[in-house]
Order: C-alpha cells, then structure tokens, then sequence
C-alpha cells in the first residue's frame, strides 16, 4: 500500500529528502565523535539552561511579502526576525556577530531559482555554513525543492508561506543547531590546547588516538570502512640543516595548510610529530581512497614552497603509506594495526625512491 505521504511529494523529492538525512547524519556522527573524545579528557560540560533569542532572516520574494512573514511568523515565534534582500542576506553575514542563526528563503526572487543560488551562496560561506535553512517554493516547481535539499538546505515547504508549519520546523532546527554549536564550540576551545600541535594547528598523536578508537568501533560494529594514511616529508632534515628551524616551521605549516585544503571537513588530519602527518579518511570506498593519496601527494611536491626568509623556493616532496580497514574478507584489524600497516607502506615508499604512495599488503 502506498504512504500516506507519498501522494504529497513526488519520488524525486522522497530521494533528496533521503540524500539530505545521510548528509545531516554524517555531520552529526561527526560531531558526536568528538563530543566522546572531549568527555574523555575530561572538557565536557553541562549543558547551559539559558536559551537565548534565535536570530531568523526572512527572504521574500518583495518586502511586502517579507513584512507578512514577519508578522504571521512573530505570533509563533519569540525570536528576533528581520527582512532582508538578497544582497543584504550575504552581505550583512561578513562576521558571526551579525550571521543570522537561520534563513527562510523563498526558491523564487529577483528571478526564477534566484534563492537556490543564494542556498548555495550561504552554504558556502564560512559564517553561514551552519545556518539553518528553509526554502519555500511553489506546488508547480517541485524540482526547486529537490535542488534546494540537494544544495544543502534543511528543509522545504512546497505549500507557499505557512507560518504555523514553519514555526514547527524552526523549533526543531534550532534545538538541533543549538546542540551542536554547544558541542562545537565546547571542543573547539576547551580541547584546542589539549589535542593541538601549538605550530600548525593540526591535531596531535593524542587526540588522533582516540579518534582511531572511534573509527576502529565503527568498523567492528557496522563494518564501516576506513583508511589511514602516514606521510613524511622527504629529506626534511636538509631544509633545517641549510635554512634553519626557523624556515622548516613555515614549510611545515604550509604543507599542513596544503593538506587540510585538499581534505573533507570531516577528515582527521593530525601532526604525528617531527615531519610526520596522519590523515584518516571515514567512509571511504577504495578507489576514493587512491585518488585522494595521490592528490595530496601532488598538493605538496608539484609547487614549491615560498618562504620570506629564504631567497628562492624550497621544493618538498612527501612519502605516503596508506593501509584501509575492510579491503580483506572478515577484516578484524585494530586501528593500532592498521596504523602499522601504513607505516610499513611508508617505509616502503622511502624505499621506491621517496615521493611515492605505497599501499599496505591486501590493497588494490
């Protein structure tokens, strides 16, 4: 028999709904995950009762129609709401003081589709990046709504404005954001001395750890697969030798800067100490895994690294080993297994000839 919703919104709107919860679950997974490792350095708090004002920007497709949103909306709703343009929506989120905490976007503005351009804007900016975001689009443009989910927003609603609806949805994303915002900002500064190398503010060995713990339960529990990468600058020992220390510190930070750059938000990468860097990588099919090795071998060794101090540029190349969970039938390896297997393919990398990536035995 058919659901009762599915004479409501059409299969390609049921698939971007779908695609939109792995996306939110796989943000949350990851949040949760350093949640535990806070707890288990002992940085974790209570949750505060006080809950402040939410901050919510309406963008209509005319003011008048952003002033009824308002209205409607503030019967709802205790929280500040302002009415803003398009160019205002992006211009007015240059600093997190003044980032709304939410959006609520009409598909349609200056032009059709106009306001799943400005989705994506926001997605992409750094203040905005966490917002909420609700798309309002109309019954005869269903396909706004799939790309409007598609493009990152949280929800949609595909009846026009409805006030009472929306206040519904608001309530419940914003608890959601509140939580994680919480949990951001409670590891972002209560673990940053802890579980931070002070030079390039990567990750630590000790913070890498318990991530690995975290990584390696998963596997065993859901079998979902994982890689670890070991990388080590070449020669690196030359580069202090002949410039100092001074100028190897900047080589490292911005071969640090490199890999974070070629990464996904929700990738470990940590310093292992001296010129040594690990990168885990959740989730990961194997043929994700080989392309991402060689692109972060080409980000450090194809442009050469520029340093105030030194008259020309150093070129640095890096080794790479690499062993991934579940590539062998019933893998049952730990992390600290696997974490050998990939310093195994590193030293088999120094062995080729430097500047090569090197699979662990039972990979591709």
């Amino acid at each position: 028999a058919a659901l009762p919703w599915s004479n409501i919104a059409p299969p390609f709107i049921l698939s971007a709904m779908v695609r939109n919860l792995i996306r939110m679950r796989g943000t949350y997974d990851e949040i949760m995950r350093h949640r535990d490792i806070s707890a288990e350095f002992g940085c974790a708090e209570d949750a505060a009762s006080f809950v402040p004002a939410a901050h919510i920007a309406l963008v209509a497709p005319e003011p008048e129609h952003g002033l009824l949103w308002r209205r409607k909306l503030g019967l709802e709703l205790p929280h500040r709401l302002d009415v803003l343009t398009k160019s205002q929506a992006l211009s007015d989120v240059s600093t997190l003081k003044t980032a709304p905490d939410a959006f609520v976007i009409s598909a349609s503005l200056a032009g059709e589709s106009d306001g799943l351009r400005l989705v994506s804007e926001l997605r992409s900016r750094v203040h905005t990046r966490n917002a909420i975001i609700v798309v309002i689009h109309d019954r005869d443009r269903p396909h706004d709504g799939a790309m409007a989910l598609d493009l990152g927003a949280d929800a949609i609603l595909n009846c026009g404005f409805d006030a009472t609806e929306l206040a519904v949805r608001l309530k419940t994303l914003l608890a959601r954001k509140r939580e994680l915002d919480a949990l951001r900002k409670r590891f972002d500064h209560n673990l940053s001395l802890a579980v931070q190398d002070p030079l390039t503010g990567l990750h630590n060995r000790r913070y890498a750890q318990s991530y690995l713990n975290r990584l390696e339960q998963e596997a065993l529990t859901n079998g979902q697969p994982y890689a670890i990468m070991v990388l080590d600058l070449d020669h690196f020992k030359s580069i202090n030798d002949r410039f100092g220390h001074g100028v190897g510190d900047q080589v490292l930070i911005e071969v640090a800067n490199r890999l974070r750059d070629n990464l996904r938000a929700f990738d470990l990468l940590a310093r292992f100490g001296g010129e040594e860097f690990m990168v885990a990588l959740p989730d990961v099919s194997q043929k994700d895994v080989i392309a991402m090795a060689e692109r972060l071998r080409r980000a450090i060794g194809d442009q050469p690294i520029y340093v105030a101090e030194a008259t020309f540029p150093i070129a640095v190349t890096v080794s790479v080993g690499v062993a991934v969970w579940g590539d062998q039938p019933n893998d049952a390896r730990s992390a600290h297994e696997l974490t050998q297997a990939a310093d195994q393919a590193l030293y088999a990398s120094k062995s080729d000839g430097r500047n090569v990536v090197t699979f662990g035995r039972s990979a591709a």
